[in-house]
């Protein structure tokens, strides 16, 4: 059984990848459970390919990743389901239901909450029968939130976590 640890190790070592300027060098990052940490830099500088391919969702050009001692183009797949990621963009089906959205969410998720789901749903307001592609942009936000959540992840990836949150933001 994989476990995730107190502190998440994540090593970037020579990496390039062709387009992305600057160069990705090398990055040793260890992540303490229960902090926030946040890349920052000018658009275009390479956040979100440096997540993209901690992810394992592209591939480096040349050089090497680990994160908890895998390459994450090899994740078993129990460690992908202790991994959440808040896409840019919020990229939902735009047909389904809120309530749809989650029940198909929660097939690929062992630790999948449902409890969690409705709750941060009810937190946000959202009416689980409106359909995905007829609500804004922040409350499309809203639901990938609550879905990434639900799944309980140990590790939770945001890519511009604020976008579309205005909702959000302007409560607190």
């Amino acid at each position: 059984m994989i476990t995730l640890r107190e502190v998440y190790h994540i090593i970037i070592n020579k990496v390039k990848k062709v387009g992305l300027t600057p160069d990705l060098l090398s990055l040793e990052m260890s992540l303490a459970r229960g902090k926030i940490y946040g890349l920052i830099g000018v658009n275009g500088s390479g956040k979100t390919t440096t997540l993209k391919m901690i992810l394992g969702l592209l591939a480096p050009t040349r050089g090497s990743i680990s994160v908890f001692g895998y390459n994450p183009l090899e994740f078993p797949p129990i460690l992908k389901n202790k991994i959440g990621y808040v896409a840019e963009r919020h990229p939902l089906y735009p047909e389904m239901t809120i309530s749809q959205i989650g029940d198909y969410q929660s097939n690929f998720f062992s630790n999948w909450s449902q409890e969690t789901f409705e709750t941060l749903a009810y937190f946000f307001d959202l009416k689980l029968d409106n359909i995905i592609g007829k609500i804004s942009n922040g409350e499309r936000a809203q639901v990938y939130l609550a879905l990434v959540i639900a799944q309980q992840p140990e590790l939770l990836i945001m890519d511009d976590p604020t976008l579309d949150f205005s909702s959000i933001l302007t409560y607190y």
